[in-house]
């Protein structure tokens, strides 16, 4: 085997640029593989620490009668927080906190913008939704005061210290309007939030808008798989809904799996195009060794082992592509996994309403990589197959009088 191996090396390089056009795609497509993944990866881990870190938290608990297919943040079907609820989750330790959302219109003198009103109680929503992310201009919201979304305030020139009216609709269908006063910017890295977010205490909003209980009720969890047994135990409680941070991510993450597949078709094809380049290579390099191949046969190598000696050279050129694929594009994944992307000035996340925190991290694991090496190793074994197989076919008689 050791010999053959060593024929299938010193074969490759008889034509090394032959060798070097062929493996082109096969180092593209395992380098596409391994980058790919890592990003659609990252994105979802992305999504899905943003989701918990500012919107769902690990278990999200809404009222029975919540429209959550709504777009505009309903206030109607609210009511307060079943005591069967509380008891449960004080009983437990489970930290949570309560937040009402809810439609308003920010207007600063004669401009105005539609925003989502978000209710929190300032202690409790912090040991939920961790403020580590945030940059506030200003200060967090007291009495009446707000804090504005950064990239909202900017659109509608707002700024630190600024009177503003905030107007809603109340729970009873009325229109109410309060004029507050601007504490701060927040810039938190999710679109969601800093697009068009105007958070305030909760006892501001219960005068604007009046609303009998909060939108939902938020779980933060030791580790985010507990949610899974968390949200079985509280759904149906006193005809509250439970989802887990996964329900919330759902369509996000839909899209995420329509991305991995289009990046497995294109690897799929890119690898097709190397199979075929190696085959071919194979087939042109067995006619062009006709002679040579007479002459082992002749000397006593059998058809299975002339037959293993194309295998191994084809294995051998999709091993060293593979490699070099796995090279490059795994040290692409591994630098974007530390650097990172900053999206925050790209317009398509500006205008998005997303949990999607815009300093963007590749994931970064070993699994992609030693499946690339082997996924490109199998691809050229099974190309090598055909043109193998013809070569061990031949006569040693007629080979070695070949021209």
């Amino acid at each position: 085997m050791t010999f053959l191996f060593g024929l299938a090396l010193r074969n490759l390089t008889r034509n090394v640029r032959r060798s070097l056009l062929t493996s082109v795609a096969a180092v593209a497509g395992v380098a596409l593989m391994v980058l790919g993944f890592g990003m659609v990866d990252g994105l979802d881990e992305n999504v899905i620490r943003t989701g918990i870190d500012s919107e769902s938290g690990h278990v999200l608990l809404r009222p029975g009668g919540y429209d959550t297919e709504a777009m505009n943040n309903p206030i109607d079907g609210l009511e307060p927080v079943p005591t069967e609820i509380s008891a449960q989750l004080d009983a437990a330790g489970v930290t949570y906190t309560e937040r009402l959302r809810f439609d308003v219109k920010l207007i600063r003198g004669a401009d105005g913008l539609r925003a989502t009103g978000l209710a929190v109680d300032p202690e409790r929503d912090a040991k939920v939704f961790p403020r580590e992310k945030w940059s506030i201009d200003g200060a967090l919201p007291e009495g009446r005061q707000v804090l504005v979304g950064a990239r909202l305030g900017r659109i509608l020139g707002v700024a630190v210290g600024d009177e503003v009216i905030l107007q809603a609709r109340t729970s009873m269908g009325a229109q109410n309007a309060l004029s507050v006063v601007v504490s701060g910017l927040v810039t938190t890295r999710s679109p969601s939030v800093d697009n068009g977010a105007v958070i305030m205490p909760r006892a501001l909003a219960d005068e604007l808008v009046r609303a009998p209980g909060p939108s939902e009720i938020a779980l933060r969890l030791d580790h985010r798989d507990e949610a899974f047994t968390w949200a079985p135990r509280l759904n149906g409680l006193s005809g509250w809904k439970a989802t887990t941070w996964r329900d919330e991510a759902a369509d996000i993450l839909a899209l995420n799996d329509i991305r991995r597949k289009a990046i497995q078709m294109i690897v799929f094809m890119l690898m097709a195009i190397a199979a075929t380049g190696i085959a071919n290579t194979l087939i042109m390099a067995a006619y062009e060794r006709v002679r040579e191949v007479g002459a082992l046969m002749a000397m006593g190598m059998s058809p299975s082992q002339v037959k293993m000696m194309f295998v191994l050279e084809g294995a051998a050129m999709g091993l060293v592509a593979s490699f070099v694929g796995v090279l490059v594009g795994g040290a692409a994944n591994y630098h974007l996994s530390t650097v990172g992307i900053d999206f925050s000035k790209s317009a398509n996340v500006e205008a998005s309403g997303i949990a999607f925190d815009t300093m963007f991290y590749t994931n970064f694991t070993v699994g992609p990589l030693l499946g690339g090496l082997a996924f490109g190793a199998v691809v050229a074994i099974l190309a090598s197959f055909i043109p193998a197989s013809s070569a061990s076919k031949l006569n040693p008689a007629d080979a070695v009088r070949a021209d």
